[in-house]
Parts: C-alpha cells; sequence; structure tokens
C-alpha cells in the first residue's frame, strides 16, 4: 500500500498545482463572479406609457416559497400642472416616499413598500385626476433587500441641460458601494420647450429595467466583486435638450 502512495504521489501534487492555476482566472479571463444568493435580483417589472387618463392600472406578483426581503419600488412621472397627484397602493396600503422632483411642466416621484410578508402583492398605480400630458409609469420589485425602514443609500436626484452622458460631470451622482446591494436609477428628457421627448439608453455597466417611451427609462447595476468603485449610474441621451436623473442604492438584507 505504501508503495502505491509513494508512485501516485506524484501525479497527486501535479492535480493541486493544476488547481491552483485557476485561481484568480475570472479577473484575468474577465469573467463575472457568480452573484451571492443574498443579492438584491428583481423578480418583476411592469411599465405603461399612457397617453391621457388617471387609471388605476394594477399589477400582481406571487412570491414562490423561499424567497424573502421583497422591496417594491414605483416610479412615475405625469403633467404636474393639471392638479393630478399620485394614488399608489401596494397590497391596499399607502407606499413610502422616497424622493419627488419637479420637471417642469412634469412631476416625477418614487415611491416604496417593504416588510410585505410572503404571499400575493397587489400594486395599484393611479393619478387623482387625468394627466395634462403623457405620462409614465414602472413598477419593479425586488428580492433580498433590507427590510428596514431605511432600505436605501443616499436617494439623489439632478437636473441639466446636455446631451450625451448624463449627469454630466457637473452634476455626477456616485456611491461607494457594497457587495450584493443594487443601484436603481431614473432617467427623463425633454425637447425645447419643455416638451416630452429625446432618446435615452442604459448608461455602461448598467441594465435596461423598461423604457416604456423614448424619453423615460429605469435601468440597474448589481454592485459585486468586479463593480469598480465608486459606482457612477448614468444613461445616455440623443435627441433631448433637458434631461432628469434619480438614483439610489437598494441594500441587501
Amino acid at each position: 500500500m505504501t508503495d502505491l502512495f509513494l508512485i501516485l504521489t506524484p501525479f497527486l501534487v501535479l492535480a493541486v498545482i493544476a488547481l491552483l492555476g485557476f485561481i484568480g482566472c475570472d479577473r484575468v479571463l474577465g469573467l463575472a463572479p457568480v452573484s451571492a444568493v443574498s443579492a438584491v435580483s428583481r423578480v418583476f417589472q411592469q411599465s405603461a406609457n399612457l397617453a391621457a387618463g388617471a387609471g388605476p392600472f394594477t399589477a400582481t406578483y406571487t412570491s414562490p416559497a423561499g424567497e424573502s426581503g421583497l422591496i417594491v419600488i414605483v416610479s412615475l412621472h405625469w403633467g404636474g400642472s393639471g392638479g393630478a397627484t399620485p394614488k399608489i397602493t401596494v397590497n391596499n396600503n399607502p407606499p413610502q416616499p422616497i424622493e419627488s422632483d419637479t420637471f417642469n411642466p412634469q412631476t416625477v416621484a418614487h415611491f416604496f413598500a417593504n416588510q410585505l410578508g410572503a404571499g400575493q402583492i397587489d400594486v395599484s398605480v393611479a393619478l387623482t385626476s387625468g394627466s395634462n400630458t403623457a405620462w409614465d409609469y414602472c413598477i419593479t420589485i425586488y428580492k433580498n433587500a433590507d427590510q428596514t425602514s431605511s432600505p436605501f443609500n443616499s436617494p439623489l436626484a439632478r437636473q441639466g441641460t446636455a446631451q450625451g452622458t448624463i449627469p454630466d460631470a457637473a452634476n455626477q451622482i456616485s456611491f461607494t458601494s457594497s457587495n450584493d446591494n443594487l443601484i436603481y436609477a431614473v432617467a427623463m428628457s425633454q425637447l425645447a420647450g419643455s416638451m416630452l421627448g429625446g432618446n435615452l439608453s442604459a448608461g455602461t455597466d448598467f441594465a435596461a429595467v423598461a423604457s416604456p417611451s423614448s424619453y423615460f427609462l429605469v435601468e440597474e447595476q448589481t454592485v459585486d466583486g468586479m463593480t469598480t468603485e465608486p459606482v457612477i449610474p448614468s444613461a445616455s441621451v440623443s435627441g433631448g435638450t433637458r434631461w432628469y436623473f434619480f438614483a439610489t442604492e437598494i441594500k441587501h438584507a
């Protein structure tokens, strides 16, 4: 038995050396590491562009067994000068506001609800009266999100007039992030005369979540060990003369 072990020892050593050779290959080859099961990740999305009307527009999501840490985010814009205000519920309860901004003549607002428990989630998005311009909304649901009353890091909004990368350097938003968090961002654009228009596309390292119109974009980026810090959320705009940009980081549970 000892003789067999001595004979096989060189082969075992070579096998160990070969395995050690794979250490660091993810960085050398540019491979992304496998996301941790605790990372914030999207499980549902619904959006729409609406020419008129006040809603309500509804969405339903039923979480499978074992899914936890759910958070609902609703972002929308509407004609703010017409007197309409958002009328949103999550499981028949009003969500919490994250941010509300005037992007004249539009208003942009973002809401969230967490601590929802297992089972069915019902979301209703409406306005108290018809918007006097076209309007858009986006509902997203994420799992593995922080369930405290402050599940976000530094919600920030910017506005500007430059085309190309937005926000521009003078209005840049950045986050020093943590693994398994998720950056959520929303962009809007207008034409001359404050009319809705322009073409938006997701920024570098971001993935588009929803683009119900060319001038309203929701995007996201999962943070992992390969993410360059700080994270600088951005989008691209062409054909527009004004832009609005909002970004926040969803903390993992």
